[in-house]
C-alpha cells in the first residue's frame, strides 16, 4: 500500500482480512471460463507492483479471439488486399503496439487530488484537445452498450459529449 494516500491506507487497515474469492467467480455463470477468471485475478491484484501491466494483460489468452475479430474487420492497422483474388486480409505485424508516450504517472497522481467535477472537466478537456500522435484519436463510441449509462451518469452529460470523429456504423 505504498502508493495509497493515508485515508485509503487507514480504511484498508481497519477492514477485516478477506481471503481471495476468485474461485466463486466461476460459479457466476455457466459461460465463465478459467481464462476469464485468471485474467480478472491478475488485473485485480491489490498490490500495484504485483498487478499485470497493460502489455501483459493484452497478451493474455482470453483476449485472443477478440483480438482476431477486431483485426479481421474493424482495425485500421490491417487492410484487405483487393488486387488478388479472394480479397486477402493483410494483418499487421504488431497487433497490439505499445504507445511511445504513455500516460505520465505524475499526471494520474495529480488527478487523484481533484474533486469529481474538476476531474470530469479535466478529463473532458484532455480527450477533446489531445491531438493523436500515432493512431486513432480518443473518442466516445455512441454505439457502445455502455454509452447510455455513461451519457446519463454524473461523469458526462449527453450535451457535453463531442461528436465522434469515427463512423461506427
Amino acid at each position: 500500500m505504498k502508493y495509497a494516500c493515508e485515508g485509503a491506507r487507514n480504511h484498508v487497515l481497519r477492514a477485516p482480512f478477506r481471503v481471495n474469492t476468485f474461485h466463486r467467480m466461476r460459479q457466476l455463470s455457466q459461460h465463465t471460463t478459467d481464462d476469464a477468471v485468471q485474467l480478472l485475478a491478475i488485473m485485480l491484484q491489490f498490490d500495484p507492483d504485483k498487478r499485470a501491466t497493460v502489455e501483459q494483460t493484452l497478451k493474455h489468452s482470453y483476449l485472443d479471439e477478440g483480438r482476431m475479430r477486431f483485426h479481421s474487420c474493424m482495425c485500421s492497422c490491417c487492410y484487405t488486399n483487393t488486387t488478388v483474388p479472394g480479397n486477402t486480409r493483410i494483418f499487421s505485424t504488431d497487433p497490439d503496439p505499445m504507445h511511445e508516450m504513455p500516460f505520465d504517472p505524475k499526471w494520474e497522481k495529480e488527478l487523484s487530488r481533484l474533486s469529481m467535477f474538476d476531474l470530469r472537466d479535466r478529463m473532458y478537456k484532455f480527450v477533446t484537445e489531445r491531438t493523436p500522435l500515432f493512431g486513432t484519436p480518443l473518442c466516445i463510441n455512441p454505439s457502445s452498450a455502455a454509452y447510455k449509462n455513461f451519457a446519463s451518469s454524473s461523469v458526462a452529460q449527453a450535451s457535453e459529449l463531442p461528436p465522434s470523429p469515427n463512423a461506427w456504423d
